[in-house]
Order: structure tokens, then C-alpha cells, then sequence
């Protein structure tokens, strides 16, 4: 699942849970089992599809980006990004930027302990040139999520908006996603020694739900306290220097913003011109022009500003 969160205007009623899934049959059939919970049809692979679905999603009092994917070899998505970094980073990115007006009380982001043995190549992150190989291509994607994680913290506690960022990872998980093989036959044959190490769906999501309810301070990181935090029942846990590293995370924040080739529609043009650099303002933007409503949201310079369908207007931020 790409994420869940409670609707805002329910809380009173135990609020549902919304299912953001890309295959809506599978997702319908898990709502069913919920009892209260809704369906929204997203799939991170493809931006077009993130920014349609943000503009349907309605408020939410926690976030939780769950998606993940791990494919044995080099994919490139409709986008031109590799599919690791599309899925694990790029499509939550955008999503959250764009629902973040709507986001009452937590952001919660799936990391991974293979973050700290990865690198982020900023000459070359969909590996045209470089050497593809599965354990670096998901490594840097989770790496990404964990320095973005940090420094939307740091933001949303600079901006003081009630609304905190919790960082999580599930140790080693017994599902598809987690073998160390793609071969079926070799799969077989190494379940049984999976099933004894690894934790099971159920247990591996707890430290997700812990980031997601649990009172922590801002910009935690939850993991199994396990030895090797492969399994276990969740605590807060460390991550690597590299994870918190703010010059890193800029450059990563920079990168993904001003990207041309998708990831805000229009590149530059909108980030730099129209919104002046801000990420939130040209997110924000871009989901009015889709949906052909102007809209009115804060960027994250303390401004507002309103978008009517031809122009932008910034002012400064009524008290």
C-alpha cells in the first residue's frame, strides 16, 4: 500500500482508514476487511497518476508512505526515471508535497536498514551510465527517503505548523518484497530460513505504526530492537551520519525539485520562476492547473499565495 491516513472530518467517529493502492481490486477487497476504510487508486510509478490522486485526496490526520518495490532488473518508468527511485522516493515525494496543506498531525516515511550502505549519485540516479544492480538502486532510494524525511522535519518544525515527520523501518520482512531471491525454485528452498529470521507482514509493520500513533519527538526513526534490528518489537533505532547529513539532503532536495523531466510537470519554469524555488508552492500550483480550480496553500517562505488559473499571487501570510 502507497500509504493511509485518517480523514479528518471522521476523527470523531474513530476515523477510517484511506487505502491509497495502486491495484484498486486488491485494495477494495482489504477495505472490506477493515470495515471502515476507503480506497484511492494511486500508483507512485507514474507522476502524472501521483498529482492526479493527491488532487482527490481529501484531509488526513497521518500519512504514512508504505509503498515500496524492489524489481530484479533495470526499469525505466513512463517518467524516464529508474523504477527504485520513482516508486520509493520520487512518487512519495510529490505526493506529500502536494497533500501537505491537508496533513493534520504526522508524516510517517519508510526507510530501510540498507540506507547505511548507500549512495546517492547525483551525476547519474537512474543509472544510464553506472552499473544497475538491485541492492544499489534500492539502497539509494531509501537513502533518499531518509534524508528527505529529515529535512522535511526540520522544515515543518521551522514553519511551526503542529505537524511532524516520523521516519520507520520494518527489520527484514517474510514477504515477496523482502527475498533475497527472484528465483522461484531458490525461493522454495530458502523459505524455511526466511521464515525463522525474518518477521512476518504483521510483525514487520509495527514500527510503521509506531512512528504513526506513538508520542516521539520530531524527525524519529523507529526500527525492530532486535539483534541487527532485523526483527523484534519496535524502538527508536540510529541511522548513519550520511541520513542526516543537511548539505546532502539540500542537494537531494535541489535535485529533485528541479527536475525537468516530470517530476513537476513543467522543470524549471515552474520551480524557479513561477514559485521562486519553493517545492510546495510549485507542487500546489501544478495540482490547481491540473484540476482547473484555483486553489490557495501556504509555501514553505511563510507566504500564501493563490493560483486562479493564469497567474500567481504572493501575500505576505495573514496571522
Amino acid at each position: 500500500m502507497p500509504g493511509y491516513g485518517h480523514r479528518r472530518e471522521a476523527a470523531a467517529k474513530g476515523a477510517p482508514v484511506i487505502l491509497a493502492v495502486r491495484d484498486v481490486a486488491r485494495g477494495t477487497q482489504i477495505a472490506r476487511e477493515f470495515g471502515d476504510a476507503e480506497v484511492l487508486e494511486l500508483g507512485l510509478a507514474e507522476l502524472g497518476g501521483v498529482r492526479a490522486a493527491a488532487a482527490r485526496a481529501g484531509d488526513v490526520d497521518v500519512l504514512v508512505n508504505n509503498a515500496g518495490t524492489s524489481p530484479p532488473r533495470r526499469i525505466e518508468t513512463i517518467d524516464g526515471f529508474e523504477m527504485h527511485l520513482a516508486v520509493n522516493f520520487l512518487g512519495p515525494f510529490l505526493f506529500t508535497g502536494l497533500v501537505l496543506p491537508r496533513v493534520r498531525k504526522r508524516v510517517v516515511i519508510l526507510g530501510s536498514m540498507i540506507h547505511k550502505r548507500a549512495k546517492i549519485h547525483f551525476d547519474d540516479p537512474d543509472f544510464r551510465t553506472r552499473k544497475w544492480t538491485r541492492s544499489a538502486a534500492y539502497g539509494q532510494s531509501k537513502l533518499a527517503d531518509m534524508l528527505w524525511g529529515a529535512k522535511l522535519s526540520r522544515r515543518l518544525e521551522k514553519k511551526g505548523r503542529g505537524v511532524d515527520v516520523q521516519l520507520a523501518h520494518p527489520g527484514w520482512a517474510d514477504t515477496n518484497l523482502g527475498s533475497p531471491v527472484e528465483n522461484p525454485v531458490f525461493k522454495r528452498l530458502l523459505s524455511p530460513f526466511v521464515s525463522r529470521v525474518a518477521q512476518p507482514a504483521d510483525r514487520a509493520a509495527l514500527p510503521a505504526l509506531y512512528a504513526a500513533t506513538q508520542d516521539l519527538q520530531p524527525g524519529g526513526y523507529v526500527g525492530p530492537d532486535g539483534l541487527g534490528e532485523i526483527r523484534g518489537h519496535p524502538k527508536p533505532v540510529g541511522r548513519s551520519k550520511a541520513s542526516e547529513d543537511p548539505e546532502l539532503a539540500r542537494r537531494l532536495w535541489e535535485h529533485a525539485e528541479a527536475d525537468g523531466r516530470g517530476l513537476v510537470g513543467e522543470g524549471r519554469s515552474v520551480v524557479q520562476e513561477v514559485a521562486g524555488g519553493s517545492l510546495v508552492a510549485a507542487l500546489c500550483i501544478l495540482s490547481a492547473r491540473d484540476s482547473q480550480v484555483g486553489r490557495r496553500c501556504d509555501d514553505d517562505r511563510g507566504m500564501d499565495f493563490v493560483y486562479d488559473a493564469s497567474q500567481v499571487h504572493f501575500r505576505a501570510r495573514q496571522p
